[in-house]
């Protein structure tokens, strides 16, 4: 078990999280978001970023249940972060869920607050609707016979 973190540790372990994520210490990067998120009391003010860097790191480890879970807490606690939106459709896209993947995609590029932001959304969305069509054709495919 590690020890308790300072007031200090605390507030920068979303920040240290993400260097540690970039530099590809994913393990290392989980271990101090869950350790905040534990330690943190619940009016936190770390705690949405705590959350956002947890859902980046659960994603890059395919735990799609726990990357929902911090990223459908995010938007219960902001319900306006785009970027969380967009981040809960990749990870419906890379679970073939389309329909939910698709409606979160457009609550992206909806609430998406400038228009670099806002095209980024828009051409994931339009890749995961190229994706959706390509899957719903494959399942209507006739099976093929020799």
């Amino acid at each position: 078990m590690m020890p308790q973190m300072n007031a200090r540790q605390l507030a920068d372990a979303p920040e240290r999280a993400g260097l540690l994520l970039m530099t590809g210490q994913v393990s290392e990067a989980r271990a101090l978001c869950e350790q905040a998120l534990a330690e943190a009391p619940v009016a936190w003010p770390g705690r949405v970023k705590a959350l956002q860097m947890l859902a980046r790191v659960a994603r890059r480890q395919h735990d799609w249940s726990r990357a929902l879970e911090a990223l459908n807490e995010v938007l219960r606690l902001e319900p306006d972060a785009a970027a969380e939106w967009y981040q809960r459709g990749l990870v419906g896209r890379s679970l073939a869920q389309w329909e939910v993947a698709l409606a979160d995609m457009e609550q992206a590029v909806a609430r998406a607050t400038d228009s670099a932001e806002r095209a980024h959304f828009a051409r994931g969305l339009t890749i995961t609707q190229q994706e959706a069509r390509a899957a719903q054709q494959a399942r209507n495919k006739p099976p093929r016979t020799r």
